[in-house]
């Protein structure tokens, strides 16, 4: 009973982190520049495998392009728009892509940084899981709710199609997002860089339970890099 009762409201995890898989997706807009016949900003996952050392661009659930390290010949920052990074590759691709946070395109610019250098340390990159369980997500045009694996960490919410789900659905990030509740209706509302998320507990109290705790998220003030001098070294370095 008690099992189920966690998986209900949603359990509590303290000391574990979010494993590095998972860690480093982020939702974003993808627009392939110089492509005449496909200029459309289309919104994707973004997945740094850091094992396989490539990026994934991926539309439900499906890998639709693979992008190699060996085959990226730049990764463009620009400090005027903290969001976006322009990724050049060998074979004259290019592709311009739009971050939900400065956030995540920092945690992104840092591990790519250390992948290059050959040394990229998940535990340098704060992970901890503040909350996981069973949510539901309004689909498109006020469609029916659908059953989510929701993961918590500081200023992120992670929705899955299952637990063991290979990819999230949504990465969602909380930097900039004001959460909302619907009493009458006992439902949470994330507007995230002009689209809204709307979700949805078992009943109104679950929904009341994460709700609080996505508006602690969006507001926590832990540090999600853990600094230290030579990686602020790297990336003054890296501006210059």
């Amino acid at each position: 009973q008690l099992k189920q009762q966690k998986m209900m409201h949603g359990e509590r995890l303290s000391g574990r982190g979010l494993t590095a898989h998972y860690f480093f997706t982020f939702g974003v807009a993808v627009q392939v520049v110089g492509d005449r016949t496909n200029t459309k900003v289309e919104h994707r996952i973004l997945h740094l495998d850091a094992a396989a050392a490539v990026v994934k661009l991926i539309q439900k659930g499906s890998v639709k392009v693979v992008l190699r390290f060996d085959t990226i010949n730049q990764i463009v920052y620009d400090d005027a728009e903290p969001r976006s990074v322009l990724i050049s590759c060998s074979d004259d691709r290019r592709y311009f892509i739009v971050f939900q946070s400065a956030e995540d395109n920092l945690v992104f610019r840092t591990a790519c940084s250390d992948l290059t250098a050959g040394h990229l340390d998940p535990n340098r990159f704060q992970r901890a899981v503040l909350k996981k369980g069973q949510l539901m997500k309004r689909g498109k045009a006020g469609a029916l709710f659908g059953d989510r694996y929701a993961i918590l960490t500081p200023r992120k919410l992670f929705l899955l199609r299952g637990k063991v789900s290979v990819f999230p659905s949504n990465a969602i990030s909380l930097e900039e997002v004001s959460p909302r509740f619907d009493d009458s209706k006992g439902t949470i509302h994330l507007d995230v860089c002009g689209k809204e998320y709307v979700l949805q507990g078992t009943d109104k109290e679950v929904s009341q339970e994460w709700f609080v705790e996505i508006a602690r998220a969006a507001t926590s003030r832990v540090h999600t890099l853990m600094w230290d001098d030579s990686t602020a070294e790297k990336m003054k370095q890296e501006a210059e």
